[in-house]
């Protein structure tokens, strides 16, 4: 897969205006702070969590990751203040503001991006199967 096949398989682009794209990601960075706070304590604190601790460990999730918004592809973010997302990977100016430039991207991400984007449009409309009420994820910690 190339680039510009890849980015044929985007939605359109949307542009967000500053008061926009500013309050999506004071609302993300609120809502993992509710996870990521608790788990920094803890950890500060020298106190373990068997399933907190479980998902930061085993997906090897970084508390600083998860905390970074990004807007993603397809979406420019207008006004002066995105131009601090220049200095991050992928980031371009365009006409329009500040966005992700697939054509930056590796390969093997694309690859990756893109299997993750079918399996996505493959299961939304499926209904959930919740038998295991996410007793397999006990089974791995123990």
């Amino acid at each position: 897969m190339n680039p510009s096949t890849f980015a044929d398989k985007l939605p359109d682009v949307i542009i967000l205006q500053e008061q926009e794209w500013q309050s999506r990601r004071a609302r993300h960075e609120a809502r993992v702070q509710v996870w990521i706070g608790p788990h920094l304590d803890r950890r500060f604190g020298g106190k373990k969590d068997p399933v907190i601790d479980f998902l930061f460990n085993y997906y090897s999730l970084r508390p600083a990751h998860l905390l970074r918004w990004t807007p993603g592809f397809g979406v420019v973010l207008a006004g002066a203040v995105a131009e601090e997302f220049l200095t991050e990977k992928f980031f371009v100016q365009f006409a329009e503001g500040v966005g992700v430039d697939v054509r930056k991207f590796p390969l093997r991400r694309l690859e990756g991006i893109a299997w993750a984007l079918k399996l996505l449009r493959q299961t939304a409309g499926r209904p959930a199967q919740n038998a295991c009420y996410g007793l397999h994820e006990w089974a791995m910690v123990y």
